[in-house]
């Protein structure tokens, strides 16, 4: 920071690195910039020619605006967008895939979302053609082709093999090259339910080809994690039945309180003390890293499996605003054990508004010991079930076979369709179930409230050597030999112990 006396102010300049565009910094129409100014008083300019912020004011003035932009650019990074863009992809199972149409049935309850309820529909095949024309033809606005190319909102079975790929490309890539020092660098699987929602046609049976053709505004294309408590108590005795075994059952209170800045976020979570419900501070995260998620659409009585990476990372206490959230951890208490409630004055003082929270009462399902994933009943039973996108999943990732390295902002849908076509002829035979590596499961069954009043019940699956495999990574900074065929392996296996999962827990829609 530099004084010039005679403007009696100071100035200080940060340049942005290569890898974080301005519009992070500025948002649209530089509200970014005026947040800065409001948040701070200080003066800031951009320069275009060599990417620079320039800041002027009262020194005070002008190292607060200065640490406000280095703290949005950190957490801009922490994101991982300057890696890889953020990609939702969403795979049919062959039946859905190669039928003639599918309907679009309606489910028997809205779903909910950050904006309210809306409208869902499952997908379900249909043997004969449509009876009425494309609803793309009736639509007020231009079909896909006239506008911006967009990422299908649906792809078919052939490139799941692709978008395997793609899933451990870009974990393994996002754990070497993520810029901070994470906490938990995972894949996490979630049940549920893919959907169609804001569907703009009143047609409900769409010929096959058609809907893959499907991008946004047609409709969007959403995964409900809330589960119905039949499908819970299935699971439970599916479980149990593998021989996996529950643990004590623990509550928590985990908040998102976001900033008028963007990418600045706050995600604290409170583990709930059994003896007398107060909080007591278990984690303060930052935004999360999670450009990549993977949904194997199934059929509607079926539950679908969605795959995400994950890389967590937690505030420090030179951070003053994380400081500050740990001073008052006192100050934030659960009120009729469903209800959090937090200190009035966050967002004056530390520009802090809570955008959600969520009160969970979990109970976790752990394998004793290492696993391989069971053997098909018969072989009629293996058959049937074979065209399931979990076990298609399972039998696309080899462990015999080298997984294609693909960049991070390659195109998902165009590296899935290429590699479809090029592969179909040449892939291996799927590998036995008695050959794949045994895996340790972890299945967490949880409880939830919303501030909204919302309930549901949610379950996310875990192999914890798989995720450590990818911590282990992130640390070290460095790829052994073979390091993506063995987290190819891996990931075969989960999807089997999914796939045996899905065949033997009820669910509808």
């Amino acid at each position: 920071m530099s004084y010039h006396p005679l403007l009696r102010e100071a100035t200080q300049s940060i340049s942005l690195p290569a890898n974080v565009p301005s519009t992070a910094v500025f948002g649209q129409r530089g509200k970014v910039l005026k947040r800065f100014r409001d948040l701070t008083g200080a003066r800031v300019s951009y320069s275009t020619e060599d990417n620079r912020l320039d800041f002027f004011g009262r020194p005070s003035e002008v190292a607060a605006a200065a640490g406000l932009a280095e703290r949005t650019v950190r957490q801009y990074l922490n994101t991982g967008q300057h890696i890889a863009r953020k990609q939702v992809l969403n795979v049919l199972c062959p039946e859905l895939s190669t039928a003639p149409a599918v309907h679009l049935l309606p489910a028997s309850r809205p779903i909910t979302t950050l904006t309210g309820p809306v409208e869902a529909f499952f997908l379900s095949p249909s043997s004969s053609p449509p009876a009425f024309p494309s609803p793309s033809s009736s639509l007020p606005f231009p079909p896909p082709a006239a506008r911006a190319p967009q990422q299908p909102l649906l792809l078919p079975a052939s490139s799941l093999d692709a978008c395997l790929d793609q899933l451990i490309d870009l974990a393994t890539t996002l754990s070497l090259e993520h810029p901070a020092e994470c906490d938990s660098a995972e894949l996490r699987l979630y049940l549920g339910k893919a959907v169609l929602s804001e569907v703009a046609t009143s047609v409900r049976e769409v010929a096959g080809e058609e809907l893959l053709e499907w991008r946004y505004p047609l409709a969007r294309a959403m995964f409900d994690t809330s589960l119905p408590r039949d499908t819970i108590s299935s699971l439970d005795r599916h479980l149990t039945s593998r021989g996996l075994v529950p643990t004590q059952q623990t509550k928590s209170a985990s908040l998102h309180l976001e900033s008028s800045i963007p990418w600045i976020q706050y995600h604290p979570t409170f583990v709930v003390q059994p003896a007398d419900g107060t909080l007591r501070l278990h984690k303060l995260e930052t935004q999360g890293c999670k450009p990549f998620s993977l949904a194997l659409v199934g059929l509607p009585d079926q539950l679908d499996v969605r795959m995400r990476y994950v890389a967590t990372t937690q505030y420090g206490d030179e951070d003053p605003v994380a400081a500050e959230l740990r001073r008052r951890e006192s100050e934030f208490a659960l009120v009729n054990n469903v209800q959090v409630t937090i200190p009035a004055d966050l967002r004056e003082s530390l520009d802090l508004t809570l955008t959600s929270a969520r009160v969970k009462l979990k109970r976790v399902y752990v394998t004793p010991q290492p696993m391989r994933p069971p053997l098909p009943p018969s072989s009629s039973s293996s058959s049937s079930s074979s065209s399931s996108p979990a076990a298609a999943a399972a039998a696309a990732v080899s462990t015999s076979t080298p997984v294609k390295r693909t960049r991070g902002r390659k195109s998902v849908a165009s590296a899935a369709s290429s590699s479809s076509t090029s592969t179909s002829t040449t892939a291996p035979p799927p590998q036995p179930a008695s050959d794949l590596p045994p895996i340790s499961l972890r299945v967490s069954v949880a409880a939830v409230v919303d501030n909204l009043g919302g309930k549901r019940l949610e379950v996310t699956v875990a192999c914890p050597e798989i995720n450590e495999a990818l911590l282990q990574l992130h640390r070290q900074r460095a790829e052994a030999p073979g390091f993506r065929e063995v987290l190819g392996g891996q990931l075969r296996s989960l999807l089997a112990h999914m796939e045996d999962l899905r065949a033997n827990v009820a669910f509808e829609p």
